[in-house]
């Protein structure tokens, strides 16, 4: 019969009962905060013919005449033409910041009052000060908002940053000081808030 020493020092031998190395487990993963993104982008996509309707991209008469002779020569040229058209390139950029501002809009409210978008909320995750973990602040929304900006324009890696960072903050979390953490499935509805 081993005593209660000897057990102690066999675990702390070979390891086991030990707590495993790397991020909390209270911080959302990669995988979940990418599944609520793209969530929260399929829902946005439900409006992108909204704003095709409202902010209409200039294709001029060149694009439908091109598929209808069914000539891929002239299909080609046509195609050129209209991507080089500058009534075409300032519409599309303007639809474009529209729908980029919609997303910031739906993306601060819901920070705001909820403290998750419908696909952090459904991937049971949220936005939280990183100091206190509770609501975060206008000005953090604000910085979360524009560090999306930072985290895209670097080819993606502010997001990919989650994946390797100890408390899984992209860029955009460092900036404006805020972690997304899990919710556990016992939480009541007053979590959110």
């Amino acid at each position: 019969m081993t005593s209660e020493n000897e057990k102690f020092d066999f675990l702390k031998i070979t390891g086991s009962g030990r707590k495993k190395s790397g991020p909390d487990k209270k911080y959302a993963t990669f995988n979940r905060r990418m599944i609520a993104g793209t969530i929260d982008s399929m829902l946005l996509a439900l409006g992108a013919p909204l704003f095709d309707a409202l902010i209409p991209i200039n294709t001029g008469a060149t694009q439908s005449y091109a598929l209808d002779t069914g000539d891929p020569e002239v299909a080609q040229r046509m195609m050129m033409a209209m991507l080089t058209s500058h009534e075409f390139v300032i519409s599309w950029v303007v639809n474009a910041l529209a729908q980029a501002l919609a997303f910031c809009v739906f993306s601060g409210v819901c920070w705001h009052f909820w403290s998750a978008t419908p696909g952090k909320m459904i991937c049971r995750i949220k936005v939280a000060d990183a100091e206190t973990e509770g609501k975060i602040s206008t000005r953090q929304i604000l910085l979360r908002l524009c560090g999306y900006f930072i985290s895209t324009i670097f080819l993606m890696l502010g997001f990919i940053w989650i994946g390797i960072d100890k408390r899984r903050q992209g860029w955009h979390d460092k900036l404006a000081g805020t972690v997304v953490i899990t919710i556990p499935w016992r939480k009541k509805k007053e979590e959110w808030a």
